[in-house]
């Protein structure tokens, strides 16, 4: 599909996208809604550690003490992160 100048709209690009697995270093948080009902929202300080891994989510989740517990997720992306790494990425393949 060619892009053409009036759809260039990065967000609505990226929610036509199909994601299997979401690096840590995108982000934002995640609300972790467990059996009881209970909420636990992991925040960027929460992985940060995991994110300069270069660690996804799947690997964090699994991690926590209450994985078994999980009932529903919540991930909010940092499109902003999403936008300069794409950014970037694109110049260099076009500077080659």
């Amino acid at each position: 599909m060619a892009i053409y100048q009036k759809d260039r709209n990065f967000y609505r690009l990226i929610s036509e996208i199909n994601i299997d697995v979401v690096p840590l270093r995108f982000v934002r948080d995640i609300t972790c809604t467990l059996n009881d009902g209970t909420k636990v929202i992991l925040t960027e300080n929460d992985f940060k550690i995991e994110a300069t891994q270069g660690k996804h989510i799947e690997v964090l989740l699994k991690g926590l003490p209450f994985y078994n517990d999980l009932k529903d997720l919540q991930i909010r992306i940092n499109y902003d992160s999403v936008e300069k790494r794409v950014e970037s990425d694109v110049k260099s393949l076009l500077s080659e």
